[in-house]
């Protein structure tokens, strides 16, 4: 009986590092993974990644690398050489550029 709990803690722990591979929710995972053990842990495993998280992550490392900026108008994501910004269309003045 022992080892039969051992399991289905082992499917949750498994199933909460998958999920939180794949930009997903390692909690409630990790809760479906000890409730439905090797089923918890299957449906993690073939779950589709996050693209939101994804994009997220890749955004921040543009913006800590100084690759990307917000626009001052819209406040989306644009390159630091961009004179214009391709969302709403303002012209872009950087305070680091010369005349």
């Amino acid at each position: 009986m022992e080892a039969l709990f051992a399991v289905w803690v082992l499917c949750g722990i498994a199933a909460m590092a998958i999920a939180n591979a794949k930009g997903r929710s390692g909690c409630g995972w990790g809760l479906l993974g000890f409730l439905f053990g090797p089923l918890g842990l299957l449906a993690a495993a073939i779950m589709s990644p996050d693209e939101r998280a994804k994009q997220s992550q890749a955004d921040r490392a543009g913006i800590q690398s100084g690759d990307l900026i917000k626009c001052p108008a819209c406040a989306e994501l644009i390159k630091r050489e961009a004179r214009k910004c391709k969302h709403c269309g303002t012209e872009i003045t950087h305070p680091d550029a010369r005349p």
